[in-house]
């Protein structure tokens, strides 16, 4: 390894952004230079927010956003106004979500019109269920 480190690492992120054939991959970040494993630092490892790549958001049926979508809408609609307001403004988690239970008002008189449901095991959801055998 070179004697400078920090000028090979921003060597190769400027490698990879230019290369035209590896733009659905993620450019080479810290952990995947300093790796060994794979001589030229080839190994991608994967984090939190690979899911949100443009590249792996491209088929509806296969997007990890896309999949969470319905859970999300869900979590909204019991959430209130300010609530969301603040987490986007402030880049921060949502609060406050389900508050108020279904059919109750909030504290300024906002009807809240949601229905409590397990995603996992209503609704078309199968954990638990093995295809072809009985479930309890």
């Amino acid at each position: 390894m070179s004697h400078r480190p920090l000028a090979m690492l921003k060597s190769d992120a400027k490698t990879t952004r230019r290369s035209a054939r590896r733009q659905s991959i993620p450019g080479v970040d810290t952990v995947d230079a300093l790796d060994d494993i794979v001589p030229g630092g080839g190994y991608h490892h994967e984090g939190p927010f690979d899911a949100t790549l443009a590249s792996r958001n491209l088929n509806p049926f296969m997007s990890p956003v896309a999949a969470v979508a319905e859970t999300n809408a869900k979590a909204l609609e019991a959430t209130p106004p300010e609530n969301i307001r603040q987490a986007l403004e402030g880049h921060r988690p949502l609060e406050g979500v389900a508050q108020v239970p279904p059919g109750q008002r909030d504290a300024r008189g906002r009807l809240y019109e949601y229905r409590e449901t397990n995603l996992m095991t209503e609704e078309g959801g199968d954990l638990g269920k093995w295809h072809g055998l009985v479930s309890l």
